[in-house]
């Protein structure tokens, strides 16, 4: 049987010296190939380094890691083989060494940490796809709502600035928490400008959780018709036909349009021009872009923006931010807009 050290060995000296990097291991640029790989292993095997990768892995992640077999989702091993501790084999499976499992980490000590922390990084994934950037109140609202546990403003701060570099793909500025994509060029600011004062689309703890391992929402009745019809049209199975269709989904959620949609079909998964044009493929197609949650809208459809901006109620700026930030609109949504204005939102 191979030890977690044979398996490192395996990798090339780039991929290693990546996870020493990953992990915050020093001293790894002199090493040879080999003994990087024994240096390494050594490192990644120590309880403290085990206990901050691993307790901010979902439920879910953690039940594949102690249970896989040929037919569990490859996407709940994916975080694991970023870091290090799952191997993927020549055949497409995948191996978990087991000096990982039998690790002395996983006490009830381990657990109830995790408990806390995990849903912590899933929430922040959750609003980091569906938002793009959020008050802190807005996470906070996120995760009381459908945590067993209850975090005050401090704690949830205190949490965030204790997240590994490899979970935290976020800035956190005037109060307000921006996935790390969005900061350059300011492009979080004009996400903002659109969103406008609508309010935020809180989601459930399913959804939260699809949306932190997926980038997508839960399947529905829509995003299983388009499943159909890739499957058919691409002759594959519906499986991979689901993830194409959850990438679809991330296209409309960050303002991508149909014609977007139809362009990543036809480049990436060759789909002829011919086909492209199908009458069940355009309808569901149209029907996604539809009922999919929209980083511009705040997490809201498009027919429920509309909706929204349909109920005009006055706000002046030391009312309550209508966006469900509990702070005053002058000091959130309303920065630099003195005067009342019609607030478009219930």
């Amino acid at each position: 049987m191979n030890t977690f050290t044979d398996y490192l060995k395996e990798k090339t000296k780039k991929e290693l010296i990546s996870l020493a990097r990953l992990h915050h291991m020093t001293g790894y640029s002199v090493l040879h190939k080999n003994e990087l790989s024994e240096k390494l292993g050594d490192f990644l095997l120590l309880p403290e380094i085990l206990y901050s990768f691993f307790v901010y892995l979902g439920e879910d992640e953690l039940h594949t890691f102690f249970h896989y077999n040929n037919s569990s989702d490859p996407t709940l091993l994916q975080r694991l083989l970023e870091g290090g501790y799952c191997f993927q084999q020549t055949d497409g499976t995948f191996v978990i060494p087991e000096e990982i499992k039998t690790s002395s980490i996983f006490t009830n000590s381990f657990w109830k940490d995790h408990k806390k922390k995990s849903f912590l990084a899933d929430c922040l994934n959750a609003a980091g796809y569906l938002y793009g950037c959020a008050p802190v109140s807005i996470l906070l609202k996120l995760y009381n709502d459908n945590s067993v546990y209850s975090l005050t403003r401090e704690q949830l701060m205190k949490e965030i600035y204790e997240l590994p570099d490899y979970y935290n793909h976020f800035i956190i500025q005037n109060d307000l928490i921006i996935h790390k994509s969005l900061y350059n060029n300011n492009l979080y600011q004009r996400i903002q400008q659109c969103q406008g004062t609508l309010p935020f689309y809180i989601p459930t703890r399913e959804e939260i959780l699809h949306l932190s391992r997926y980038g997508a929402f839960p399947e529905d009745t829509y995003s299983r018709r388009l499943s159909s019809c890739l499957s058919r049209l691409l002759i594959i199975d519906f499986s991979s036909a689901q993830n194409i269709s959850r990438i679809i989904q991330a296209i409309y959620r960050q303002g991508g349009s149909i014609h977007d949609a139809i362009s990543c079909l036809t480049n990436e998964w060759k789909l002829s021009s011919q086909l492209s044009g199908d009458k069940q493929l355009l309808s569901a197609l149209n029907e996604l872009f539809a009922h999919t949650r929209l980083m511009l809208n705040r997490g809201n459809t498009a027919s429920e923006a509309v909706h929204l901006k349909k109920k005009k109620t006055k706000i002046y700026p030391n009312s309550p931010c209508p966006c469900g930030s509990s702070k005053k609109y002058k000091n959130c949504c309303g920065k630099r807009k003195w005067k009342p204005f019609c607030y478009s939102g219930s």
